[in-house]
């Protein structure tokens, strides 16, 4: 989230300061927001949405049609090999959550043996 609070802030123009000041909060509250130290209380959330004008999901997890359709879902009739379709999968969450690939970790649990 604190990448999303970076990148709405400065497309808004808005200053570390000018930001804080319009929440309510301190600046070095709201450097800890975007440097992901610290999560916004709910209060502080709902007012980063107002000022930064987004809705909550948007701000919470990113852009909710970019997430979706931003790339093409790999069919599992293409016949892809299973690592191939677990690596392209990784990467669609990956950018969903504006991380690197490598900190996506997908674990797949066989049911019949729990």
């Amino acid at each position: 989230m604190g990448s999303r609070i970076k990148r709405l802030r400065e497309a808004s123009g808005l200053s570390l300061v000018a930001l804080a000041e319009r929440v309510g909060t301190s600046k070095p509250t709201v450097w800890k927001w975007e440097t992901g130290k610290m999560l916004p209380s709910r209060e502080s959330f709902l007012r980063l949405c107002e000022v930064l004008r987004v809705g909550q999901v948007e701000l919470a997890y990113g852009e909710a049609d970019r997430m979706t359709s931003q790339a093409p879902l790999p069919e599992l009739s293409q016949g892809l090999p299973f690592e191939e379709l677990v690596q392209r999968y990784r990467e669609l969450i990956a950018h969903a959550l504006e991380c690197e690939t490598d900190q996506v970790e997908i674990v797949i649990r066989n049911r019949s043996s729990d």
